[in-house]
């Protein structure tokens, strides 16, 4: 059987992603969002970068 790729995220901030796979056999992956000399709306309030939705 052919597996195809599929891009899951399209942004340019998304890196560092973690993939496991579960006990019941399915796949996860995880993303930091970010990048250090990127200015975002929330670093008035200290906060930069976040971890991106589960994805599966």
């Amino acid at each position: 059987a052919t597996i195809g790729l599929e891009n899951l995220d399209y942004g340019f901030d998304c890196y560092a992603t973690q993939a496991f796979n579960a006990p019941d056999g399915s796949a996860y992956a995880i993303s930091w969002l970010g990048l250090p000399d990127t200015t975002y709306p929330t670093d008035q309030f200290g906060v930069q970068g976040a971890l991106s939705m589960v994805k599966n």
